[in-house]
């Protein structure tokens, strides 16, 4: 079962604000065993915010979930993005292409 996070380290908290603060692309990942989906975050761009919405896909069953921020970094690849659990897990990860019209 999936655990609902409630605290997140002040580290993370000062590396992921200044990053979501540069206006990249963030996108929710989710689902249920090895089954998920990527669809683009349109809410608040705060690392509160964020978690609030990690921790609502989890919902209180087997769901997981987790947050592709971009990076915007220029000595990254393009689409280059810091995958994040919603608490203190993070390490690099790739922006999806997602058909926001479908």
């Amino acid at each position: 079962m999936s655990k609902i996070i409630t605290s997140i380290p002040a580290g993370v908290i000062d590396y992921l604000a200044p990053l979501m603060r540069r206006g990249g692309r963030i996108q929710i990942v989710s689902g249920e065993g090895d089954i998920g989906t990527v669809e683009s975050y349109a809410g608040e761009p705060t690392v509160k915010a964020v978690a609030a919405r990690l921790n609502a896909e989890r919902g209180a069953g087997d769901r997981w979930a987790y947050a592709l921020i971009e990076s915007l970094d220029p000595g990254m690849v393009e689409d280059h993005a810091v995958r994040w659990d919603g608490a203190g897990m993070l390490c690099d990860g790739m922006i999806n292409l997602v058909d926001d019209d479908a």
